[in-house]
């Protein structure tokens, strides 16, 4: 059955943001199987045009008291309102929707995301996060990682341990001043949103590489590092699975981590490449251990994850069966 859907989101063309990466990846494999009208989080005038005649709704946008009053709006023209959770609805949407939440209907990454919509008696999907394995690849050979640190101004022989996401508070990022300068590179790819000052002094002042710039290809950094260090420990500041963290995986790369963010555990049983540390003081001596084990990081450490194609088919399905029943 071919359905129109609408689709609310912040996609402007760049990958820079977790529930936007999500939303780019998404919107291009659902064009090919079924019909996509595209609307601006930022014009609400638009969404409500477009949810005009369409069979669904989707809102790649965090569950908070602005798209409660959205999805209110829109669902006047439209009554299958579907969002997107890639982190728990914040209370403010719950307590605006009241009673009437029970009208919506979400799709979610982590299953615990949704406890509590759930328990208000809202039907709930499971939303499987893909990757694209032909793009985030693990190098061919220790020669590329070589050439690849030549290209970007890091030393061969010295251990690279990488990061890449927001510059800001509560990301955890000065956990790389464990990593003594003298003994390692470290490299933080920033996406250009949510710089916090602070941060930024705080990891230069000690040494810290700090790439602003557009890469073409970011999965070149992935295959260069020796370690990816996902510092974070509360989800308020990543989405539930983080998406660096498989891509760091599927290059090959080993992941130092704390156990504190669900999709985290839900990629641990993905792979046996990703170590937890309990607190900062462990950083060290478990990044040591990694490479020590002189891993070269060209081979997959992240099995059974769905392409983008199959991650959207299985929402696809969902949204079908859906408008076939009504």
């Amino acid at each position: 059955m071919i359905v129109t859907i609408n689709i609310i989101s912040t996609v402007n063309g760049l990958e820079n943001e977790g529930m936007r990466n999500v939303a780019s990846h998404m919107i291009k494999e659902l064009e090919g199987i079924c019909s996509v009208r595209r609307s601006a989080l930022g014009n609400p005038m638009e969404c409500v045009k477009n949810s005009i005649g369409a069979d669904a709704v989707l809102v790649f946008a965090r569950a908070s008291a602005k798209t409660a009053y959205l999805a209110k709006a829109v669902r006047l023209f439209c009554k299958r309102v579907y969002f997107i959770l890639v982190q728990k609805p914040e209370s403010v949407f719950i307590k605006k929707l009241g009673k009437g939440i029970k009208k919506f209907a979400f799709f979610t990454t982590v299953p615990e995301d949704a406890d509590e919509v759930r328990s208000l008696g809202c039907d709930v999907y499971p939303l499987s996060i893909g990757i694209n394995k032909m793009k985030f690849r693990p190098a061919e050979s220790v020669d590329e990682k070589a050439a690849l640190r030549k290209k970007y101004g890091f030393e061969v022989g010295i251990p690279l341990v990488l990061h890449v996401g927001h510059l800001s508070q509560g990301r955890g990022l000065e956990d790389f001043l464990q990593l003594p300068k003298g003994r390692f590179q470290r490299l933080i790819v920033a996406s250009g949103m949510f710089n916090g000052d602070e941060v930024e002094k705080t990891l230069l002042d000690d040494g810290v590489t700090i790439l602003k710039e557009y890469l073409p290809d970011v999965s070149e950094v992935y295959r260069m590092a020796d370690v990816y260090l996902f510092p974070t420990k509360s989800a308020e500041f990543v989405i539930s699975v983080p998406l660096s963290v498989m891509e760091a995986l599927s290059c090959g790369i080993p992941v130092v981590a704390y156990d504190k963010v669900a999709g985290i555990r839900i990629l641990k049983e993905h792979t046996d490449h990703l170590y937890y540390v309990g607190d900062a003081s462990e950083i060290e001596a478990v990044t040591d251990e990694i490479i020590n084990r002189s891993h070269a990081g060209c081979m997959d450490l992240l099995a059974d994850i769905p392409g983008w194609s199959d991650a959207a088919k299985e929402l696809y399905d969902v949204l079908s069966e859906k408008c076939k029943s009504h």
